[in-house]
């Protein structure tokens, strides 16, 4: 199965939200982490998913929180033999350089995406303001906030509101307890 990684844009920039799914040509297209997290669920692993479009991501922390793993030290390329004494001492060494232990990757999910700043794969969020965030890390966000069934919640009016009161009262406070400067 596949699905959409489109990421949304809040009006400073960042990314702080996530579609669930994309309405294209009058049908629904569910994202990489919806599918993921349905793949997940017929493993066994189920946390009821919230019943709206998109999610306001809570991110984990900054870049590089989850487990990164470089993908050349995971896969190697089949070589042809090479006869000669360079040849073998050149394959020992590349073997020594990119054997990598199989069973860190037991009972994970392993996402692989892009992380190169030549890509154009890299994105701002509200942790990765200097260090942008790669777009396969922000994957793993959204993922793991649906298996956590903790995405954040939008605030509502009431707390701007009661914010702003309690600036309006500290204000009055402050300018009626100091006289003004002569």
């Amino acid at each position: 199965s596949s699905g959409i990684v489109n990421t949304l844009y809040d009006p400073d920039g960042f990314v702080r939200r996530a579609p669930l799914s994309i309405r294209f040509r009058n049908e629904e297209w569910p994202s990489f982490a919806r599918q993921l997290y349905d793949v997940v669920g017929r493993e066994g692993i189920r946390v009821r998913l919230p019943p709206v479009k998109e999610i306001l991501i809570n991110f984990r922390g900054p870049t590089d929180t989850f487990d990164k793993i470089e993908f050349q030290q995971v896969y190697r390329p089949p070589r042809q033999e090479d006869p000669s004494e360079e040849g073998q001492q050149e394959q020992q060494i590349e073997q020594g350089n990119q054997e990598y232990d199989p069973t860190v990757f037991r009972g994970k999910i392993v996402l692989i995406g892009a992380s190169a700043p030549l890509l154009h794969d890299l994105f701002s969020t509200p942790f990765a303001r200097r260090d942008p965030m790669p777009g396969v890390e922000i994957q793993a966000n959204i993922l793991d906030n649906l298996l956590r069934g903790d995405p954040n919640r939008p605030a509502g009016m009431a707390i701007p509101l009661l914010l702003a009161i309690v600036a309006a009262v500290l204000a009055t406070f402050v300018a009626a307890r100091f006289s003004p400067v002569k």
